[in-house]
């Protein structure tokens, strides 16, 4: 779990001392560091929260919200990707500065999905 040693290193701190302040051996940092062994989840919301990062974000491969605008899928010119990350910090769906992980594309694309359907509908039916 590389996501570990670079918020670890964010923080300034050692390996030893994330170690103390979870109450593990620094051996057992080292092997969810390298990926020979992950953290319980008391401990994986611990270091979330120390972190400041979603539990998803340690566990998966997350996109900041500007990568989403370069690998926007439709080269849309207006495509606003930053606006909508942006909106989904006010609403509290995001922390300022979290990345987006799949995981929250998921369900956003699950919750949304019907609404838009609805909204085209109720376009389509005014034209």
């Amino acid at each position: 779990m590389k996501r570990i040693a670079e918020e670890r290193k964010n923080k300034d701190l050692s390996q030893a001392q994330l170690a103390e302040i979870l109450g593990v051996s620094q051996q057992t940092i080292s092997k969810y560091e390298n990926g020979s062994r992950e953290p319980d989840n008391a401990t994986l919301l611990k270091l979330s929260k120390m972190f400041d990062v979603s539990t998803d974000y340690l566990l998966e491969n997350p996109r900041k919200c500007e990568e989403i605008n370069k690998n926007d899928p439709h080269n849309n010119p207006n495509y606003v990707g930053n606006e909508i990350c942006k909106k989904l910090v006010e609403i509290g769906f995001l922390k300022d500065g979290e990345k987006i992980t799949d995981k929250h594309l998921e369900i956003l694309t699950e919750v949304l999905a019907p609404q838009i359907e609805f909204i085209r509908f109720k376009l389509n039916q005014k034209q």
